[in-house]
């Protein structure tokens, strides 16, 4: 037992002397838990899995896997298949847990070896060289990732998501770590440009299979302005005391002089106005209108503006004669006109006053009256109907009372017949005769 023992012993040192060269390794964040699956050749017959320790896992085909040693549990596992496969598990992972895992068949053929260790994330920082800057100026921005494990890569991304790299010319990438590559840095050199004002630069740490990134303030770049535009607030009227528009524009610093200039056409000189103290006229329409300006790095003109002033509405009230039609609510009723003399404001709608104050009022009216003609003839075909049926209820009820009255007539005459027979004596039946017709 000894003797095996050893040789087993021996044996592993050998595997893992043999496949140190190919070793992958995994870095696993302290509390984590692990898990490691391996899979076999087609048609093998078992797979072991083994640490540092020795064998921890044995699974033959067609039965469960079978615990050796150690803290691993079993995740899965598939012993039925062409293909075996077991996944074993490392709860709560710590820094002694670190090991080598071998897998291999019955002919200890298998995947690369594993190494498992604790990670470890970075300390980044992130300088730059000034707060602002000029045009052509170097923009120098560098990215420090120290105590990390494992060894870190740098990149470098600007606000658009491009990569800066060492192969383009423009850019000037750069990258140092210790011998122990524990403390890393990455310099990144750009010339600034007005283009650059307001961007960032992103730096992106790679390492153990995770990314951590780190971004600059937005850049501060002083540079002239470069592009102006006017807007003006429409209506311009006739009379107008005063210009409203507005110039919109760049640069670093902001330009503190706005002048704004107008000319009569492209070949007339150009004068300077003020817009708050700018009186409109007719005359102006078909003036251009620019804003210019400019900080202590230079300065710059918009395209210009065509001026259109429209006349200014007059003020004096209107009077006028219109023929108004009401319609009658009765449609036995017809309609009627009259001419009335109406004084409007030189603000409202002259058409629209002039057409009875609404354009649409006539064709209301008319489906109104036509409305109320239709309801009046429904009224009185209903009343017709109605005195129709009430003469012929009361001739129905006439009739039934006439023939009952001769039904009770005939049966008094015959009682009376009956009854003078049955008297002998005649002062009795004139009697009788008198208090009857009495």
């Amino acid at each position: 037992m000894k003797n095996y023992s050893i040789l087993t012993s021996f044996f592993l040192l050998s595997i893992v002397s043999a496949g140190s060269s190919a070793m992958r390794k995994e870095y696993i964040a302290i509390g984590d838990d692990y898990v490691y699956t391996c899979r076999s050749k087609p048609n093998s017959r078992m797979l072991r899995i083994s640490d540092s320790s020795g064998y921890t896992f044995v699974m033959v085909r067609n039965e469960e896997p079978q615990k050796i040693q150690g803290s691993w549990l079993v995740d899965s596992f598939s012993s039925l298949s062409e293909t075996l496969q077991l996944s074993l598990r490392l709860t709560n992972f710590r820094a002694e847990n670190s090991t080598r895992i071998n897998c291999g068949d019955e002919r200890e053929d298998g995947p690369r070896p594993v190494q498992i260790l604790p990670y470890k994330a970075p300390k980044m920082t992130l300088t730059v060289n000034q707060d602002v800057l000029d045009v052509d100026e170097l923009i120098q921005v560098t990215c420090s990732a120290n105590g990390g494990v494992p060894a870190v890569s740098f990149s470098w991304i600007d606000s658009l998501g491009r990569r800066y790299s060492a192969s383009r010319k423009k850019d000037n990438v750069s990258q140092s770590c210790d011998s122990a590559k524990t403390k890393c840095s990455s310099t990144v050199s750009v010339r600034a440009s007005a283009d650059l004002d307001g961007e960032v630069i992103r730096c992106e740490v790679n390492h153990g299979g995770r990314t951590i990134q780190e971004s600059t303030n937005p850049l501060k770049i002083n540079y002239a302005p470069n592009s102006a535009s006017i807007n003006l607030a429409y209506p311009l009227q006739d009379g107008q005391e005063s210009l409203s528009a507005k110039c919109v524009f760049n640069g670093r610093p902001l330009p503190e002089t706005i002048t704004y200039l107008i000319q009569d056409d492209l070949q007339s000189p150009q004068r300077e106005i003020r817009p708050s103290n700018y009186s409109l006229s007719l005359a102006d329409s078909g003036k251009l209108l620019r804003c210019k300006v400019s900080n202590n790095l230079g300065s710059t003109i918009s395209e210009a503006v065509e001026l259109q002033v429209s006349p200014a509405p007059t003020t004096l009230p209107h009077t006028y004669a219109r023929r108004e039609t009401t319609v009658a609510m009765q449609s036995d009723q017809a309609p009627f006109t009259k001419d009335i003399q109406t004084t409007i404001s030189p603000y409202q709608n002259l058409a629209g006053v002039a057409n009875g104050g609404n354009s649409t009022r006539s064709a209301e009216l008319a489906e109104e009256q036509k409305g109320l003609r239709a309801a009046s003839n429904v009224a009185i075909a209903c009343v017709t109907i109605a005195f129709l049926l009430t003469i012929l209820i009361g001739g129905i009820l006439v009739k039934r009372r006439l023939h009952r009255k001769s039904e009770s007539c005939g049966t008094d005459i015959t009682t009376y017949d009956e009854t003078v027979s049955s008297l002998k004596d005649h002062e009795l039946e004139s009697k009788f005769k008198k208090e009857y017709f009495m």
